[in-house]
């Protein structure tokens, strides 16, 4: 058959291979698409029609799976066309009342649609990666002699189909649902703050305490101070001295070379909890996923006596005019390391609860002014939290794919 798929990025060019692998004829679309985009195509040998009317006019199937904005633009431009295929989405386009408005839209053009959603990763996978990858296919709206056509495209191949009476998308948040409950017990507080339980309980108190003298002894100054008296942190954020006294002390370089394989390891670890944590994350709010493309190198924050932090969120530039960075960030994620303190309880603007601080939790949280927080003064003790940042487009800096 002759199929389009929209868009071949990471997990739409793992779609396109799967059908090449069926021999069918794989086209793709480059109006408005980037670079990468073509690179991806032009890897695979997917032939271009360049428009989505053209495509229209062309294949057989259409295969929408381009996240976000994209989903009822492209729905709509083929509502439009009078296309006598069949169309399958495969993008989250949201609850049900959004998966109704999509059945509607394309009704009202005589569109056949099949829903569908995909679980599992883009090809290749990752290592430590599972390689299972299904398609759910059906539901209310899903005629079914055009789903059966659609799994057979699909048969034999680096993906499985299956074909569900319920909505294709319900039913693979159900997977995502099983699989988080399967290895992290969590807590939606609402507002996009989750609170994962026990994610790394065996983290050993004494090994933290030698790893980080061996990280002092690695660590640039915190701080430099300019012609004003102001001090100005790594990140090009001033601060008074009184705010100094008050605020946690930063360790950047946690895997610098010549580290002991140990420290390495650790940081690994640390690394590891934190993307199961995205991973479930994405799973509990399917809408940022694809505002969630890499995780920035993640740092420890030391809060000992009287140090806190005051309300803030971690998309503010602020005074660090020269630090734009911040406004890629969609989650942010911290993991307590160390909790033998009292005080230090982290708290959010619009939540009326506070998490007091526990060893190997995690809370992830909208890294915008909706996850606006802060932490509480430290009365005795230290507080040691490890802390990654999630976002999207394209920048600079040490950034690692999700």
């Amino acid at each position: 058959m002759k199929i389009a798929v929209l868009h071949p990025g990471a997990m739409g060019s793992t779609i396109a291979r799967a059908l090449l692998q069926n021999n069918h004829e794989v086209f793709w679309v480059s109006e408005q698409r980037s670079d990468k985009t073509r690179w991806r195509a032009e890897d695979l040998g997917l032939i271009d029609l360049q428009t989505i009317r053209h495509a229209c006019e062309t294949v057989d199937v259409i295969i929408s799976i381009c996240m976000g904005g994209g989903v009822i633009p492209h729905a709509t431009e083929v509502a439009s066309s009078g296309f006598k295929g069949i169309f399958v989405d495969l993008n989250y386009v949201g609850g049900k009342d959004e998966a109704n408005d999509l059945a509607f839209l394309l009704d009202v053009g005589g569109i056949r649609y099949v829903e569908g959603s995909v679980y599992g990763w883009p090809w290749p996978t990752e290592e430590g990666r599972s390689d299972e990858r299904l398609i759910y296919l059906g539901g209310p709206h899903s005629p079914e002699t055009d789903t059966q056509t659609v799994i057979s495209l699909f048969q034999n191949t680096i993906f499985s189909p299956l074909m569900t009476f319920g909505s294709a998308k319900e039913e693979k948040q159900k997977r995502v649902e099983s699989e988080i409950t399967s290895f992290l017990s969590y807590e939606d507080h609402g507002y996009g703050v989750v609170e994962f339980h026990d994610v790394a309980p065996e983290i050993d108190d004494d090994f933290v305490d030698a790893w980080l003298e061996r990280r002092r002894s690695v660590e640039p100054h915190d701080y430099t101070v300019n012609e004003n008296g102001l001090y100005v942190s790594r990140g090009g954020y001033t601060f008074t001295e009184r705010q100094i006294r008050q605020a946690p002390e930063r360790y950047m370089n946690l895997s610098p070379q010549g580290a002991p394989a140990e420290d390495v390891e650790f940081h690994k670890f640390l690394q590891e909890k934190m993307f199961n944590c995205i991973h479930a994350y994405t799973g509990i709010y399917p809408e940022c996923k694809d505002a969630v493309w890499w995780g920035a190198d993640g740092h420890v924050a030391v809060y000992g006596e009287d140090a806190q932090m005051g309300i803030h969120h971690d998309t503010a530039v602020g005074r660090a005019t020269g630090n734009e960075n911040p406004v890629f960030l969609t989650v942010s994620g911290s993991l307590i390391i160390s909790d033998r303190c009292n005080g230090g309880d982290l708290y959010f603007a619009h939540l009326k609860e506070l998490f007091p601080p526990k060893k190997g939790s995690a809370v992830f949280y909208p890294a915008g002014y909706i996850g606006a927080h802060g932490v509480r003064p430290i009365t005795s003790g230290q507080r040691i939290s490890y802390l990654e940042f999630y976002g999207h487009g394209t920048r600079s800096g040490q950034i690692r794919k999700i």
